[in-house]
């Protein structure tokens, strides 16, 4: 079986079986590195919180130290997992005589992993949030575990991603900080992404981890002493704006 796709930077025309294949597995691969990494994070903050060693720790370095070295260590695990799965992915290609499509280049490939290496650090810094204000993983409420189906929306995507990649409402849902990571260089793939749309999903993204480290340092520092009760949304957003 071969399947190949000619397509040029800035032009869709691969074949459609082509887009699919390269479209679902880098939707499949962003979201696997993603959930990975946050679901490293959930256990280790848990099992800290359920351990009761964090008072010690905090009453040493500054809450948002230790926040900022969580971040950094497991985002290396999730860029770890994807480096892995896309050496696999890329094994398996072989075989099947894949053609890498004309905006498959250097330039890209950079701009992915710097919009992975983005995308994990505020998916894992918004989890730490999550995670604090919570007892443990069993006890989380709904509201914290519904926000865990986030890295999946994107795949709902498929469809549009394939058959107008460049619709405004697309490019307008692709430069939300939670899907641009995933929406973007699938788009780049496609050949419907305009460099204007890149420099913005990144800034943004710069934006939105900035200013959810900060606010996982926050609710760190108190979420990891309270005991007894998981947070509701409206002291977790009191808790935010606490300096």
């Amino acid at each position: 079986l071969a399947v190949r796709s000619h397509v040029a930077i800035g032009e869709r025309t691969g074949s459609r079986l082509a887009n699919f294949i390269l479209t679902f597995a880098i939707l499949m691969l962003m979201v696997t590195v993603l959930l990975t990494s946050i679901s490293y994070m959930m256990v280790g903050i848990s099992g800290e919180k359920s351990a009761r060693v964090t008072e010690v720790v905090v009453s040493a370095i500054p809450a948002q130290a230790w926040m900022d070295g969580k971040i950094l260590a497991f985002t290396a695990v999730g860029l770890i997992v994807g480096v892995v799965w896309a050496a696999s992915l890329i094994a398996v290609a072989g075989p099947l005589s894949f053609t890498v499509p004309g905006t498959v280049h250097v330039g890209n490939l950079a701009l992915t992993v710097l919009y992975s290496l983005l995308g994990l650090m505020l998916y894992n810094a918004f989890i730490a949030a999550l995670m604090a204000s919570a007892q443990n993983i069993q006890t989380a409420s709904r509201w914290q575990a519904n926000f865990l189906m986030l890295p999946f929306v994107p795949v709902f995507f498929l469809g549009a991603l394939l058959d107008a990649p460049d619709a405004p409402w697309v490019m307008a849902v692709s430069q939300i900080p939670f899907f641009s990571p995933v929406m973007i260089p699938t788009r780049m793939v496609l050949g419907a992404v305009q460099a204007w749309e890149i420099a913005l999903g990144l800034a943004l993204l710069v934006v939105a981890f900035w200013f959810m480290r900060i606010v996982a340092g926050r609710v760190f520092r108190l979420g990891m002493l309270m005991y007894g009760k998981d947070m509701t949304l409206p002291e977790l957003i009191r808790w935010a704006r606490v300096k």
